[in-house]
């Protein structure tokens, strides 16, 4: 049996075939307004182009069962697609002619009923911090009461989801903005096809956590934009991964985060470490922290 698995596929089509689980060790969302934006034009543009085929870039996941994946990279995309077809499935859900529609956004690739549960159970999992909101504001349809009371949390992760929802909306709208009705839903029809036909991603499935970590490393080296923070926290837990310490080094990592974003600035954390290292190595440009660690750190101790 190979270890690693690679399938060309459809960002939407990837949602339907498989429930995506982000792991407590990734990031929140981190999307800003201009990455949402950003998204969404290229989906437009490659469609007005006759783009056949628009590509999202590779993403990694580690299989836990043959319908279940975890997310180790790809979790920005996921969520931001996610958002775009929930905002279709809000746009449609107050009339009656689309139930139809609305009932397969849902079922497809949003939150299908579960028989095990006899509930709907999202398809896209996030992680412990964001995953309550994500549900609440995204996942569930627009009428539901949960839904109507959701606030923006405490979170600067749950401000981003919220903005991404809103831009989602506005996008459905400019999507939508003729005076045919008929040519409202073709429009809509013709997107769901594109995220599901022609918006591509390669995924890209590994056995266990280990190989994740070193393919996530090998696709930055490549140009995959990724920050210090996430690197180095990947390779303190590929390290603790190894060394069976993986649940210590996690809440390790936490209470440092968390007793540094309690300053209330964002990017505490990178100037933390690399002030860290340079109390007790010299100085180090932000650029190279990240590989003067990891040629530090080369063992689960």
């Amino acid at each position: 049996m190979p270890t690693l698995s690679f399938q060309d596929s459809g960002i939407a089509e990837a949602l339907a075939l498989h429930r995506m689980i982000v792991p407590v060790n990734q990031r929140s969302y981190k999307w800003e307004a201009e990455h949402v934006e950003a998204l969404f034009t290229d989906l437009d543009n490659a469609q007005k182009s006759n783009d056949s085929e628009f590509f999202l870039g590779t993403m990694v996941f580690i299989r836990r069962s043959s319908t279940e994946l975890e997310v180790a990279d790809g979790q920005q995309r996921l969520a931001t697609i996610t958002i775009l077809l929930a905002a279709f499935r809000d746009y449609l859900y107050d009339d009656p002619s689309q139930k139809d529609l609305v009932q397969f956004i849902r079922q497809k690739y949003l939150s299908p009923y579960d028989p095990d549960l006899d509930r709907p159970r999202p398809i896209l999992t996030l992680n412990t911090e964001d995953n309550a909101f994500f549900e609440q504001r995204i996942i569930l349809d627009p009428r539901h009461e949960a839904r109507l009371t959701a606030t923006d949390g405490a979170r600067l992760s749950h401000e981003r989801i919220d903005t991404a929802a809103h831009i989602a909306q506005r996008w459905v709208r400019k999507i939508t903005d003729t005076p045919d009705p008929a040519q409202k839903i073709k429009n809509i029809k013709q997107w769901l096809n594109y995220l599901r036909e022609s918006a591509r991603t390669i995924l890209v499935v590994v056995p266990d956590q280990g190989k994740a970590f070193k393919i996530f490393e090998t696709l930055n080296d490549r140009g995959l934009r990724l920050s210090q923070v996430d690197l180095l926290k990947n390779h303190l837990y590929g390290l603790a991964e190894t060394g069976k310490r993986f649940d210590e080094a996690r809440k390790l990592w936490d209470e440092m985060v968390g007793a540094l974003e309690a300053t209330g600035y964002e990017d505490v954390t990178l100037d933390y470490i690399r002030q860290m290292w340079i109390s007790y190595n010299g100085y180090i440009k932000e650029d190279d922290l990240y590989d003067a660690i990891k040629s530090y750190a080369k063992s689960p101790a």
